[in-house]
C-alpha cells in the first residue's frame, strides 16, 4: 500500500511504481488522503490534521483481508509509521522520508533559503511554496535532468498542503520515536534536497531499520529520473515476503 506525501496524491504512484510492482505479482493500493486528489474535497484540506490522515489510512488497512506492507513517501512515511502502531501491517518502507524528529530540519532549511515563503505560509495558512512554480519544484523535488515536459505535467497535478498537519508534525518532533515492530526499510537519495543523507541515516537508526542511500536520486523518488533504482531496492527487500496474486485493479489508485 503506497502512501503519498505532501502536495501529491495517489496519482504519483500510478506513473511508475504501480506497473512495476504489479508486473512482479504484487497487488497495489494507493489511497488519496483527506483533501487530496482530483476526486477529493479540497476544502477539507485546510481543516485536516495529521491524525486525520492516519485515520484515513487506517480505515483502508482494516478493510483489507491481509495486513499490507506500507510504502510511505515523505510525509506519507510519517503517516505510515503512526499507522504501524495502531493497525496490523506486515512491513514498512520509508521512501525519501524521515521521522518528525529528523524531518523538522528540512522546512527550516527551505524557509531560510526562501524567507518570503514562511511569511506567506503564516498569512494564508497554506503550504504551497515548495510547489509554487515548476522551477521551485525541480529545485526541491526533482533531479536537474528530469525532462521538462514531465516536470510541467507533474507540477500541474500538485496541490497545496495542510498547514495544520505541518504544525502537528512539528509537535511530534519533540516526542520519543519508537521503532516499529515490523521489518522496516529506509530508502533515501543522495541528491534529495528535502531530506539529506544524514537525515536518512538518523531515521534508520531511530527505527532500527535497514538503510539504503541511492546515488543521483532526488526527493520524488517514485517520479524522478532514477525511480527504477528505488523500485529495484524496495523489490529486493520485499522478496522476504510471500507475494499476493496480482490483480488488474491493482493498477488503479483508490479514490
Amino acid at each position: 500500500m503506497f502512501v503519498h506525501g505532501a502536495w501529491h496524491a495517489a496519482w504519483c504512484w500510478a506513473e511508475n511504481f504501480f506497473p512495476y510492482f504489479a508486473s512482479r505479482g504484487f497487488t497495489c493500493y494507493a489511497p488519496n488522503l483527506r483533501g487530496h486528489g482530483d476526486g477529493g474535497d479540497h476544502s477539507l484540506l485546510r481543516r485536516a490534521r495529521f491524525h486525520d490522515f492516519v485515520q484515513d489510512l487506517g480505515r483502508l488497512i482494516e478493510w483489507l483481508e491481509t495486513p499490507p506492507i506500507l510504502v510511505g513517501h515523505s510525509m506519507g512515511g510519517m503517516v505510515a509509521l503512526s499507522c504501524s502502531r495502531l493497525f496490523q501491517i506486515q512491513g514498512l518502507v520509508f521512501l525519501a522520508s524521515a521521522t518528525p524528529r529528523d524531518a523538522v530540519v528540512s522546512p527550516l532549511r527551505f524557509f531560510m533559503q526562501s524567507p518570503g515563503a514562511i511569511l506567506e505560509s503564516l498569512r494564508t495558512r497554506r503550504l504551497d511554496a515548495v510547489a509554487a512554480s515548476p522551477e521551485q519544484t525541480r529545485k526541491w523535488l526533482f533531479s536537474p535532468d528530469l525532462p521538462t515536459p514531465l516536470l510541467l505535467d507533474y507540477h500541474r497535478r500538485m496541490q497545496g498542503e495542510s498547514f495544520r498537519a505541518f504544525v502537528d508534525l512539528v509537535g511530534e518532533a519533540f516526542r520519543p520515536v519508537a521503532a516499529p515492530d515490523v521489518p522496516t526499510l529506509v530508502v533515501g537519495g543522495r541528491s534529495d534536497q528535502m531530506y539529506r543523507p544524514w537525515q536518512t541515516h538518523a531515521t534508520a537508526r531511530r527505527l532500527r531499520a535497514e538503510c539504503a542511500i541511492l546515488p543521483g536520486l532526488a526527493h520524488n523518488a517514485m517520479l524522478d529520473t532514477r525511480w527504477r533504482a528505488a523500485a529495484d531496492r524496495i523489490a529486493q527487500w520485499l522478496e522476504r515476503f510471500e507475494r499476493p496474486d496480482a490483480a488488474d485493479s491493482a493498477r488503479r489508485p483508490l479514490q
